[in-house]
C-alpha cells in the first residue's frame, strides 16, 4: 500500500492504518454504472476499495450530464468498460471486476454473497426491490438511493434494521411513477446522493454501523436546499424481514415477465442493446397508439437485453419503419409463439 496515496484519510482517527487495511481488503458491489454509481465508484476506488460493477447498458450522449465515469469518446461503448478504464486511471492498483449483465434473479444471490457491501445505483423499481431482497435474504448491508428532478432520498440497510420493503411493501404499477427520462433529473443532485452512498459504504466497512443511516430516510430537496431525516421502524408485517415474512426466494418485481404459456397471436418481442433504447422505443410506440409494455426478457433471449418490449400488432413492418426514421437500432423482432 502506498502510504502517501491514502495519507489524508489514514490520519483520521476513525480510519488509521488498521482502517485503511479494512478498506483495501473490502469489496463493494455497485449495481449500475450510471448517475449514482459513477461518483460512488470514483470515491470508493480512490479510497482503495475493491469494486465489482454490474451493468448491461452502453454509454449514450444523454448520460453525460450526470454519469461522470463516462466521456464523449465513450459513446456507444459498454458502460462497464468505460467505468473500469476511468477508475484504473485514477487508481492503477484498484481491482475492478466488471459484469456485463442485468442484475437479475439468476445472478443476484451469488453476487451479493461475494461482497461486503452493496450499493444500489439502479434506476428502476424492479432492480431496487431485487437488491433489497437479495441483501435481506443473504444478510448483507447495502445503501439505497433514488433521485428524480431536484430531489432524492437515501438510507442504509444492515441485518436486523428496517429494509426497503418496510417503507414500500411492493413496487408501484408500471408507468405510475415517472422515470428520469420522462420527468428529468439534475446531475449534481445525483452526484450528491452517490457520494453519500460511498460515504455510507466506507463507514460500514470501518465498522461504524451505529453511525449509519439505518432506520433513517434522508430526503433532499436541492432546489430549496433542505435536508431532512425521517425515522422509520421495522414493519412487523414486512413480507421479507419480519417474523411474518412471505418472501423466501428471489423473484422479479415491478416489470412483468413475458408469459410464454398464454401467448396471443401477433404478439412480438423486441430486444435492443441497452435500456435507454428500450425507453425511447416504448415512449414512441405509445405515442403512435400501439399497445406496448416493458417485459423481462425470456431465458431464450437473456443474452441480448435485460428488459425488452412486448408489442401487440398485426405486423411489425411499420414498426421497423418507424424505428429506422428514429435511427433506433434493434436486435431482434421475435413472434412470441416462436419461443413457446
Amino acid at each position: 500500500m502506498d502510504a502517501s496515496r491514502f495519507s489524508r484519510q489514514t490520519i483520521l482517527r476513525e480510519v488509521g492504518r488498521a482502517g485503511q487495511a479494512l478498506l483495501n481488503e473490502a469489496r463493494v458491489l455497485i449495481v449500475g454504472a450510471g448517475g449514482l454509481g459513477s461518483p460512488a465508484a470514483l470515491y470508493l476506488a480512490a479510497a482503495g476499495v475493491q469494486l465489482t460493477i454490474i451493468d448491461d447498458d452502453c454509454v449514450d450522449e444523454s448520460n453525460l450530464g450526470r454519469q461522470i465515469l463516462h466521456a464523449y469518446t465513450n459513446i456507444g461503448q459498454a458502460k462497464i468498460d468505460s467505468a473500469r478504464h476511468r477508475l484504473e486511471s485514477i487508481h492503477p492498483d484498484v481491482q475492478v471486476e466488471i459484469v456485463k449483465d442485468r442484475f437479475n434473479v439468476g445472478n443476484a444471490a451469488q453476487l451479493v454473497r461475494e461482497h461486503h457491501f452493496v450499493l444500489d445505483g439502479s434506476d428502476n423499481f424492479s432492480t431496487k426491490f431485487l437488491i433489497n431482497d437479495s441483501c435481506v435474504l443473504n444478510r448483507k448491508a447495502y445503501s439505497h438511493a433514488g433521485v428524480l428532478g431536484w430531489g432524492g432520498q437515501t438510507f442504509t440497510y444492515i441485518p436486523e434494521a428496517p429494509c426497503y420493503r418496510c417503507l414500500f411493501i411492493e413496487p408501484p404499477p408500471i408507468n405510475v411513477v415517472p422515470n428520469c427520462s420522462q420527468f428529468g433529473v439534475m446531475g449534481p443532485v445525483v452526484g450528491l446522493l452517490g457520494c453519500l452512498q460511498a460515504t455510507e459504504a466506507i463507514k460500514c466497512i470501518l465498522g461504524k454501523t451505529d453511525q449509519l443511516l439505518t432506520g433513517q430516510l434522508l430526503t433532499i430537496d436541492a432546489i430549496d436546499m433542505k435536508f431532512r431525516k425521517v425515522q422509520f421502524l421495522r414493519n412487523p408485517n414486512c413480507p421479507i424481514c419480519s417474523s411474518k415474512a412471505s418472501i423466501a426466494e428471489l423473484v422479479e418485481s415491478g416489470v412483468q415477465q413475458c408469459d410464454l404459456k398464454q401467448v396471443k397471436q401477433n404478439t412480438w418481442l423486441i430486444t435492443f442493446e441497452g435500456s435507454q433504447k428500450v425507453l425511447k422505443a416504448e415512449r414512441h410506440l405509445k405515442q403512435l397508439g400501439y399497445q406496448v409494455e416493458p417485459r423481462i426478457t425470456p431465458r431464450q433471449l437473456s443474452n441480448e437485453c435485460g428488459i425488452c418490449l412486448q408489442l401487440n400488432s398485426e405486423t411489425c413492418a411499420e414498426v421497423k419503419a418507424e424505428f429506422k426514421q428514429l435511427q433506433l437500432q434493434w436486435i431482434r423482432f421475435v413472434n412470441l409463439q416462436e419461443l413457446t
